[in-house]
């Protein structure tokens, strides 16, 4: 399981990295959500060139449906499911629709969703603006939990060449699992300073 939290630039170093492993994911069924574009449409592109049957979540279904052209037309084989990964009922139902699509369950998670927040100084910011971005993004990788921890890109990579079969990578700031009532159960948070153009500093970290 791959979560949105690692950022693009260590994502894509792990999706080079695992593309190598053909054979591995060869018939496998794969969820990617924000498979629309970004780096969930890489991982969706690449994954079904290794010979995955992909299900393409996203909410845009312009977007799903120029993803799926793709992977069709470099001979994978992809379903599009539109679905919006903050809503809990709509994520169970994408689930069964993939494994409905394949006749075979979910093999791999891929939580590629993700919400750009504002980009002005935060107290220049609407306030449901952060909100919107902040509950987007937590919950889109609510139920990523277990596998093999892992918090920088040459340790994920090892334990990829180890053909480690879940791995958890834990970046500077995300959260946990969420209970049935969709508490967190935990998070982790970095604290930034902002100081000159604007450019922030990592200060510390809390986890809880």
């Amino acid at each position: 399981m791959l979560g949105r939290s690692c950022g693009v630039e260590v994502g894509a170093k792990i999706l080079n990295k695992v593309t190598s492993s053909k054979s591995e994911f060869s018939g496998k069924t794969i969820l990617v959500t924000g498979a629309g574009r970004g780096l969930g449409k890489r991982f969706a592109l690449a994954f079904a060139r290794l010979g995955a049957r992909i299900a393409l979540l996203s909410r845009s279904k312009a977007e799903l449906d120029l993803a799926h052209i793709e992977i069709e037309q470099a001979g994978g084989n992809a379903i599009r499911i539109r679905a919006d990964v903050t809503d809990p009922e709509q994520l169970t139902l994408a689930v069964e629709r993939a494994r409905v699509g394949f006749g075979h369950p979910v093999d791999v998670l891929i939580c590629a969703a993700a919400k750009l927040g504002p980009l002005d100084l935060f107290i220049d910011s609407p306030l449901n603006a952060w909100a919107e971005a902040i509950q987007s993004n937590l919950l889109a990788v609510s139920g990523a939990n277990g596998g093999t921890v892992c918090k920088s890109y040459s340790a994920c990579s090892a334990l990829i060449k180890k053909g480690t079969k879940s791995i958890h990578y834990e970046g500077f700031a995300g959260i946990g699992p969420l209970n049935a009532k969709h508490d967190p159960s935990s998070g982790y948070i970095s604290v930034y300073q902002y100081v000159g153009n604007n450019d922030s500093k990592f200060v510390n970290s809390v986890r809880g």
